[in-house]
């Protein structure tokens, strides 16, 4: 098995607990159906051995979070804290509205708005900006007041948690104090605690689908057999391999190894081949009527015979130019019009 990073191992851990949730609730599903014994033990065989393998996973994801390198895990886990940080304001305010009622004029004192749906999924800016306003409105000598009295104690300590939650949070976006020292350890916890757990979730799996197999779609519809998402940056991309050998500059440009010019400009005797070789007409080529065509250029016979204009059907089609060999150069036939003139 390939070693695991210790990105992926702490994806994994985190990942294993919703595969517990899962497994709960299909169990839960599966005992209400009638007959199907022997499949029910095996489900809560499956369950227990998820449960005995993530006993200590918790307590060793607290303290991984914290590693260098995964400053990506603590700015995602920043969103969790914050969500937390909302659950504490939304403590005092329903303690308060209990207390004293919906109207209480401290509700409006200590609250600079009471939109706490928006603040879960506010910017760190709008964060700041809203700690900072309820700390300052909380040391008013008015908030002090009612929160000083017998009746709003039980409340205090709710409040003060408010500013903790608000530091935990700020913790998560500050780089990790942690030595390599302290590190190595808790990394190479982490990804033998990963390993683990993932051969105890594959051996859940066959469980779990062995024992809702009697009922038709039941293993897909309860998702334990779904695979944590791979983060973008996680992602391998092959390397580049370095030519080898020495790379020597014999003077020659790839132009001149070509043959070609390489601003599009021939040297003399020579013309840049891009393609066939169709030189530009001369103005007695263009036929009677120098016809062009909507892009500035010149007409070609099907597009002046399409037209309608006059001498349309004595001009003759142009004739494809041949190749000088010796000299390279494009060399024109003459037309049968040009022939009668001579």
């Amino acid at each position: 098995m390939f070693s695991l990073t210790s990105l992926e191992a702490y994806d994994l851990l985190r990942f294993s607990e919703v595969v517990e949730d899962r497994l709960a609730q299909a169990e839960v599903t599966q005992v209400s159906r009638s007959g199907l014994e022997r499949e029910k033990v095996w489900l809560s065989e499956a369950l227990a051995l998820l449960l005995a393998a993530r006993a200590c996973v918790s307590d060793l994801l607290e303290r991984a979070r914290e590693l260098p390198e995964l400053g990506e895990v603590r700015e995602d886990y920043s969103v969790e804290l914050q969500g937390r940080w909302v659950d504490c304001l939304e403590k005092v305010h329903a303690g308060i509205t209990f207390h004293a009622g919906s109207r209480a004029p401290i509700l409006e004192a200590l609250f600079p708005h009471q939109k706490f749906p928006a603040l879960r999924k506010s910017s760190a800016e709008g964060v700041l900006a809203y700690a900072a306003e309820f700390d300052r409105r909380s040391r008013l000598g008015y908030a002090k007041r009612i929160f000083g009295q017998a009746d709003y104690a039980f409340l205090l300590p709710t409040v003060l948690e408010v500013p903790a939650a608000v530091r935990r949070w700020e913790a998560c976006f500050e780089p990790s104090s942690m030595t390599e020292e302290q590190a190595a350890p808790i990394r190479a916890e982490l990804v033998e605690t990963a390993s683990r757990v993932d051969r105890v979730m594959r051996q859940a799996r066959l469980l779990a689908e062995a024992a809702l197999l009697p009922v038709e779609g039941a293993f897909e519809e309860s998702g334990v057999g779904a695979r944590p998402r791979r983060r973008v940056g996680s992602v391998m991309t092959e390397a580049i391999v370095p030519v080898e050998g020495e790379i020597v500059d014999d003077g020659v440009s790839l132009a001149e190894a070509l043959g070609v010019s390489a601003l599009g400009v021939g040297t003399e005797g020579e013309v840049e081949v891009h393609g066939p070789l169709t030189p530009p007409l001369s103005q007695g080529e263009r036929g009677e009527n120098g016809a062009l065509d909507s892009r500035g250029g010149v007409a070609t016979q099907g597009e002046v015979v399409a037209a309608g204009l006059p001498g349309a059907a004595e001009a003759e089609p142009e004739a494809a130019p041949e190749l000088d060999v010796e000299h390279r150069r494009p060399r024109k036939k003459r037309s049968a019009r040009a022939a009668s003139d001579v």
